[in-house]
């Protein structure tokens, strides 16, 4: 094998231990500083991955072989005859430089990554925390907003006090920690952050606090763990503080319709517990129409929220819903069920939203909440493996299989609605129940096809799906087609 003529920097420059299993963002990191006191006109390039082995194979057909895991990155100078590899090895950051003779670039260099090594540059970090450390808490913080630079157990020590046994140790040799603290008379939702590097020895903490409801006085700290800085380095603090905005919106309701939503599964939608809908289209794949249409949207001017969940042993009464505005593409929508106490009784549930329009490209996050009060359902049929089914029409009727209706979401006018009640039993766990066609066949008879979704153990456990809807006589004939599938 050919060898590339090297001309090694004397001797190998091995610079001091970073930190144990280094990223390749560290690692772009710990390049970018080492060559920031170089001038000239320069790219830097880095190879993609992780490498173990690897060869490099030169312009000149020669290779360059190294037997460790590192990150593999070549500087080219624009004007100059030489470049070199910078060579960081992936168990603790140590710094290889070889400089190369003559022409050294590698041969496939169009498919290497450019690294932007302008200013600003992003910092990586890592968090430090006390929360695993129920004896220490944080001391002599004046919450003023202020970033404290800590190279030293000595002075960190200055900041935690123990009551027994040590807090988490940092290993300073390789590292900084940066320490900042801040009050505000709300509640803190929640804190972003990221640290810029301005320039050689200048950086940038920039925070953003995101508060909810007033409550009393609430203090916040941050300690992130940085690669060690020089003793010169300068940073500076831009603290930030918005409040979270609740979004109006509208339920949109079958109810009113002889329409089911069919297909909205957490499952059949590769594990998403939330649907963004944006066209009649989209829309048209969940709705399944016995008779007559489902009230349009106008998509110009609002977007669905359409999500689905599943109770653990016990049965919903009713669901509160609030959608929050945390930054100009993100959402947060809040579900809180109001629950009987567990009876081993499986409940499905949708909630569909108007809202005004928004944009493919924003994210709405789900977070699901569960209360619990005595309000448990009664006198349901629930046979194996099938299901039975409930048409009913009055209060009273309702009353007789949920007693605390009145104060639950079936509590609906009966003069022009009618309410659907499945329920059966399952020998797996049953997981979610999902409509997949509803059908007029005559003036009085209908057919509803469910699927029951269930894992593949063994046990024995209720399951209830409610659905509203507009009146159907009680004279009416529904058959039910029930489907068991395995998970």
């Amino acid at each position: 094998m050919k060898q590339i003529l090297l001309l090694l920097s004397l001797p190998f420059l091995f610079l001091f231990s970073l930190m144990a299993q280094i990223t390749q963002q560290e690692a772009d990191q710990i390049i970018i500083e080492r060559l920031s006191n170089e001038t000239g006109d320069f790219t830097i390039y880095a190879k993609e991955d992780v490498q173990t082995n690897f060869e490099i194979a030169t312009a000149t057909g020669e290779t360059l072989e190294l037997g460790y895991l590192c990150w593999v990155y070549y500087v080219n100078y624009k004007d100059a005859t030489t470049g070199k590899y910078l060579i960081v090895k992936e168990s603790n950051g140590n710094v290889l430089e070889v400089n190369t003779k003559n022409d050294g670039i590698p041969d496939d260099l169009e498919n290497w990554r450019i690294i932007d090594n302008e200013y600003p540059i992003e910092i990586p970090f890592t968090e430090y925390s006390l929360a695993g450390t129920s004896s220490c808490q944080w001391v002599n913080l004046n919450y003023d907003e202020e970033v404290i630079v800590i190279n030293s157990d000595e002075e960190l020590e200055n900041y935690i006090d123990c009551t027994e046994g040590d807090f988490p140790q940092i290993d300073f040799s390789i590292n900084t920690l940066l320490l900042a603290s801040g009050r505000t008379n709300k509640a803190i939702f929640n804190i972003t952050k990221n640290i810029k590097q301005l320039s050689c020895s200048e950086y940038e903490l920039n925070i953003e606090v995101l508060l909810y409801e007033p409550e009393p006085v609430e203090e916040w700290v941050l300690a992130l763990k940085v690669v060690k800085w020089d003793s010169e380095a300068r940073i500076g603090i831009n603290v930030t503080y918005s409040e979270v905005q609740d979004v109006p919106f509208e339920e949109y309701s079958l109810s009113e319709t002889l329409c089911l939503w069919t297909n909205v599964s957490i499952y059949l939608d590769g594990g998403n517990k939330l649907i963004i809908i944006n066209s009649e289209e989209e829309l048209e794949q969940y709705i399944s129409c016995a008779e007559g249409v489902f009230t349009e949207i106008d998509f110009s001017q609002y977007t669905l929220l359409l999500t689905k969940g599943r109770t653990n042993m016990s049965s919903i009464i009713n669901i509160n819903k609030n959608l929050l505005k945390l930054s100009s593409n993100e959402y947060l929508l809040k579900i809180e069920l109001l629950c009987s106490n567990p009876d081993w009784t499986d409940e499905c549930w949708i909630v569909a939203l108007l809202i005004e329009k928004i944009g493919d490209g924003c994210n709405v996050v789900l977070n699901t909440t569960t209360a619990y009060f005595d309000c448990p359902y009664e006198n349901l049929i629930y046979p194996a493996n099938s299901g039975n089914l409930l048409l009913i029409n009055s209060a009273e009727q309702l009353e007789f299989y949920l007693s605390c209706y009145e104060e639950s979401y079936l509590a609906v006018d009966f003069s022009n609605h009618s309410v659907i009640l499945l329920s059966g039993i399952s020998y797996s766990k049953p997981v979610e129940v999902v409509v997949k066609d509803f059908q007029l066949l005559s003036s009085n008879q209908y057919k509803l096809d469910i699927e029951v979704y269930r894992a593949g153990f063994y046990v024995v456990e209720k399951w209830i799906y409610a659905i509203i809807l507009k009146k159907i006589n009680a004279g009416s004939n529904i058959g039910l087609n029930v489907v068991y599938t395995e998970i």
